[in-house]
């Protein structure tokens, strides 16, 4: 198991879709995402988006928009 760190769109494409076979679940984490996408919420530059991976598949994943804590699925 590891860790990437990926830049918002890289995120997007790969989280993402783990993220959306359970939107209700994963919901915080798809509307930061979606938020950043679209422009609504200016990315700072200091965000982390970090997807968790076992033997090539995403299982986990993570945003962190500082000053706030860590968001987790």
């Amino acid at each position: 198991m590891r860790c990437l760190v990926e830049d918002l769109a890289a995120f997007a494409g790969t989280a993402g879709a783990w993220l959306r076979r359970e939107p209700v679940l994963h919901n915080v984490l798809l509307t930061l995402v979606a938020d950043r996408l679209s422009g609504d919420v200016p990315l700072s530059g200091d965000e982390r988006f970090v997807r968790v991976v076992d033997g090539g598949a995403t299982v986990g994943a993570a945003v962190w928009t500082p000053p706030r804590l860590t968001q987790t699925s």
